[in-house]
């Protein structure tokens, strides 16, 4: 799917895919496919104002919701 990720994607690279695929949402898999996750833009955004970098992989926001 457009709108599913690895769970090493970088934040930057997740903001991309969002604003390419206008969802404002990514599925997140680990890298045997399994779901770990749902990500939002919103998400992404107030975790960004918090201080969390572009260059991060979304595994670091998806242990934070965990």
């Amino acid at each position: 799917k457009e709108n599913t990720i690895l769970e090493d994607t970088t934040i930057l690279e997740c903001l991309r895919i969002i604003d390419k695929t206008k969802k404002n949402f990514l599925i997140v898999l680990n890298k045997t496919g399994v779901l770990i996750g749902i990500i939002t833009e919103g998400e992404i955004r107030r975790l960004i104002l918090k201080g969390l970098s572009l260059a991060d992989n979304i595994i670091y926001m998806i242990n934070l919701f965990v």
